[in-house]
């Protein structure tokens, strides 16, 4: 398993801490990848100690070169951020001056095509490497903005498998079930659209549509008031 852009240190934690809970996973040979090389070795750290806290037994790789880092994975996580927060700054700065005001910038608009611009062809190198060395691997997606680099990865290199997560979703499926005061592990939920901008085609609880209930608690105004855009539209 290969973690390309792995000096996102929290997120790879987070991740990896996920993955280690799986028995099946234990003892895995994971590999860290990152052009910064402190970057890489916090990682490389916390990935072994986070492995030894949870007995996964993994063997933790670090390796500065991506297309080695790849080589024979079954599964490569891409977590990247191109131009990293200087970048970031610029994609909000220049729409900002021509009165446009984002809220994030790194699915859609001008901020989202400018982040897409940017990471689109670092995303079609790393598909030519799973492609390469790597051709029966399971590229996952967390990189933003999601919606533009799985499209653009599916025209260039459609012959390589590759899906796109966001944690956005079973977050906010935890937040709709807090409004409607039942545990999330009871919610049973289907949501389409893209990411960041998608919608609960299908929401219930023990198999009964919950929908009138969340419109319910919308009505409440301290529920109403922890997600105001969200009730609107």
């Amino acid at each position: 398993m290969a973690f390309i852009g792995a000096g996102s240190v929290v997120f790879t934690r987070n991740l990896l801490t996920d993955i280690f809970l799986f028995e099946d996973l234990h003892g895995a040979t994971i590999t860290l990848h990152d052009i910064d090389a402190g970057r890489l070795d916090t990682a490389g750290m916390m990935a072994r100690r986070t492995s030894a806290q949870l007995g996964a037994r993994a063997t933790v790789v670090q390796c500065p070169e991506r297309r080695a880092a790849v080589d024979g994975a079954d599964f490569v996580i891409n977590a990247v951020q191109i131009g990293m927060h200087e970048a970031t700054l610029i994609d909000f700065a220049i729409p900002r001056r021509y009165g446009l005001k984002q809220t994030i910038g790194d699915s859609m608009g001008i901020g989202g095509i400018f982040r897409g611009l940017r990471t689109i062809p670092f995303m079609l190198e790393l598909l030519g490497d799973i492609a390469a060395v790597a051709p029966d691997a399971l590229l996952i997606n967390y990189t933003n903005p999601m919606s533009m680099l799985m499209w653009a990865g599916y025209e260039a290199f459609p012959d390589v498998r590759a899906v796109g997560l966001c944690h956005s979703i079973p977050n906010t499926a935890r937040e709709i079930a807090s409004y409607l005061g039942v545990d999330h592990e009871q919610l049973v939920y289907e949501c389409a659209g893209i990411n960041h901008i998608a919608w609960m085609t299908k929401l219930e609880v023990q198999g009964a549509d919950v929908y009138p209930q969340l419109r319910a608690a919308m009505d409440d105004p301290q529920v109403y008031a922890r997600d105001k855009v969200r009730f609107e539209l």
